[in-house]
């Protein structure tokens, strides 16, 4: 989602994204990312389940917003920590740089202190 805009992410399951050393992301925007919806979803990744602002927007009207994120599930499943080669885990949902974002009813599980010494589900 680098550049979408006015994109729907309706009724999804988006799970499995994890990586050992590396960051990983369920749904990303950071150059783009306008009126965007992510509804009634299960959101599983490693680093951040879903990230704004992760790298340079090219210009101003390019940073992510108007973003709605309402009813949905945030997961790290703890059985991740079991793994031979457990992945990064950083936050669950992490906005770095976005404008105006509505957050309603999401629910939010299975964070722990790996990559980030705080263990925060949002930062």
């Amino acid at each position: 989602m680098a550049s979408a805009n006015r994109s729907p992410v309706l009724n999804c399951y988006v799970g499995g994204y994890h990586e050992a050393g590396r960051d990983s992301q369920a749904i990303a925007a950071w150059n783009g990312g306008r009126n965007l919806t992510i509804d009634n979803c299960y959101l599983e990744a490693g680093a951040e389940n879903v990230l704004f602002g992760g790298g340079a927007a090219t210009t101003p009207d390019m940073i992510p917003q108007d973003v709605r994120i309402t009813r949905n599930l945030f997961c790290k499943p703890l059985h991740w920590k079991a793994l031979e080669h457990e992945p990064s885990i950083k936050c669950l949902l992490e906005i770095k740089n976005m404008l105006r974002c509505h957050l309603e009813g999401n629910v939010f599980d299975g964070c722990w202190a790996r990559d980030w010494p705080s263990g925060v589900a949002v930062g």
